[in-house]
């Protein structure tokens, strides 16, 4: 696999993969952090009418991203803790780019992507071939989808992503991504578990086949 980008930033590793081709930076010289490259490299991937996913909603920064970049399209944000939700709730309602109604909210583990296939329609799957799901060559439904790993700041550090369950959600990610879409993660080292986690991520990314 080749990494779109491998990020170092403190105690942050930021990997992406793309099933077809590479997301190229192109302008201003390079962001040099994991927190502005996000978003460069999601706007060089999505367009209106798209779908995405924030698989770690977070405080909802990357979700209000996604949910601009996609307008008339859709995104799904999740997340294991209800807290986490009501504040991306909030950011977005404060976000006069934002549709509201083109975002659901789901309160769960990243490894379940039940909500994403409920909201994959008809209008996006229909672009899909069998043949390219068969052959794992991006026949999914889904544009982008968006990893920030680890805990929730400011809240109980033990409610945090594992490596178990991200391995499961981000090998369902990889299934559903659409052609030209990609998979972006964002690792934190620093907490108990962190360093496992990026390991087990990274090696899991570099098995997946271009």
């Amino acid at each position: 696999m080749d990494h779109c980008s491998w990020k170092r930033h403190l105690s942050a590793a930021l990997l992406c993969f793309t099933p077809q081709s590479m997301v190229h930076l192109t302008g201003a010289p390079p962001p040099t952090s994991h927190l502005s490259l996000v978003p460069t490299i999601l706007e060089q991937t999505l367009q209106r009418g798209d779908l995405a996913v924030d698989c770690t909603a977070r405080n909802g920064y990357d979700t209000v991203c996604l949910a601009r970049l996609c307008r008339e399209g859709h995104v799904v944000a999740m997340d294991v803790q209800q807290e986490a939700l009501d504040a991306t709730r909030l950011r977005l309602l404060q976000d006069d780019q934002v549709d509201l109604r083109r975002v659901t909210f789901f309160h769960g583990n990243h490894k379940d992507l039940s909500a994403v296939d409920a909201t994959s329609s008809s209008s996006y799957s229909s672009s899909c071939s069998s043949s390219d799901t068969e052959n794992g060559s991006g026949g999914g439904a889904v544009k982008a989808f968006v990893y920030n790993l680890g805990y929730l700041p400011g809240s109980d550090r033990s409610v945090r992503t594992v490596a178990e369950d991200t391995l499961i959600s981000l090998r369902g990610a990889r299934d559903r991504t659409a052609r030209g879409g990609i998979v972006c993660v964002t690792c934190y080292r620093g907490h108990d578990g962190g360093a496992e986690e990026l390991a087990a991520v990274r090696d899991e990314m570099s098995s997946w086949d271009q």
